[in-house]
């Protein structure tokens, strides 16, 4: 499995990334990428804001220990993550602290890739932070998937280069989630082409437009949806953001009134507060340099 090693700022001073062109076909409707990123020790504690995303992340820490800042709406405590947790899709910026070295795994999901791969219905997130994976995932998964975890976080042999236990991490959880794919419910069709509507709208889609599309009633696709982990309404303004952020950050001159007018906000006011609401600042105090992390919550083409 060929490795890109990318250019953010938060990737040094060793990433390495296994995209979903490089993944196994039949994962790919499921399983976004692989990543891992090692930091050294800061001279001080640093943070990272991550925005609003519609897009589960595994988080396994291999070294060290990160803690995450909850939003006001779980109480707004700062508690250690579980070195292999599911942090779900959501609508409240958080930020991730860092005090010490720090080396760390991100497996990206697909909106439908728990649910699919893994029976997750439910990320149950609370004021103690993400859940560890084995929690969440189908009750008859649960066994397998703490075997799982320790063979993921087993230490490499002394001397193992970076890049070759990176490859044989990646590997054993490519093999896992493989070999899930005879047990895909046929529901995961359903709602990964639900959710590609969305993308295809740029989250400019109503819901009962979207029942039509899907040949449903509105109350059947806000049942089925839910399994996303946010409701239909939520999950279409996250993705409205994440392409109206893209759209202001990669076009040339383009201002708040073209984004307003491109994304359907009522007005600039609209669009600040849903900025505001989903990343924590308005869209004139976005960084690219400040939000590296959030690569991982983009668009598919981000």
């Amino acid at each position: 499995m060929p490795l890109t090693e990318p250019t953010d700022p938060f990737a040094e001073p060793q990433s390495f990334r296994l995209d979903s062109d490089a993944l196994p076909a039949a994962l790919r409707p499921y399983l976004r990428e692989i990543a891992e990123q090692a930091m050294p020790e800061p001279m001080e504690p640093v943070s990272f804001a991550l925005s609003a995303t519609t897009l589960p992340n595994l988080n396994v820490t291999l070294e060290g220990r990160g803690h995450v800042v909850m939003p006001p709406a779980y109480g707004g405590r700062t508690v250690p993550l579980d070195p292999f947790s599911l942090a779900g899709p959501q609508v409240h910026p958080v930020v991730v602290e860092v005090a010490s070295a720090l080396r760390g795994m991100d497996v990206l999901f697909s909106p439908v890739g728990p649910f699919a791969l893994l029976g997750v219905v439910d990320y149950r997130l609370s004021p103690d932070g993400p859940p560890p994976l084995h929690e969440v995932v189908r009750p008859d998964l649960a066994e397998e998937v703490q075997a799982w975890r320790d063979d993921v976080l087993a230490a490499p042999s002394a001397g193992t280069p970076p890049a070759e236990a990176f490859a044989a991490r990646a590997a054993r959880i490519v093999a896992f989630l493989e070999a899930r794919l005879d047990d895909v419910p046929r529901e995961a069709d359903f709602l990964g082409r639900a959710v590609d509507a969305v993308e295809a709208a740029e989250g400019v889609i109503g819901m009962a437009a979207l029942a039509r599309e899907m040949g449903v009633s509105t109350a059947t696709l806000r049942r089925r949806f839910a399994v996303i982990g946010l409701p239909l309404k939520r999950f279409s303004a996250v993705v409205r953001f994440r392409h109206a952020h893209l759209f202001l950050a990669t076009t040339p001159g383009a201002t708040c009134a073209d984004a307003v007018h491109r994304f359907g906000y009522a007005d600039q006011a609209h669009l600040v507060r849903e900025h505001r609401r989903f990343s924590g600042a308005p869209p004139t105090r976005w960084s690219i340099a400040d939000r590296s992390f959030d690569r991982l919550g983009g668009p598919p083409d981000a």
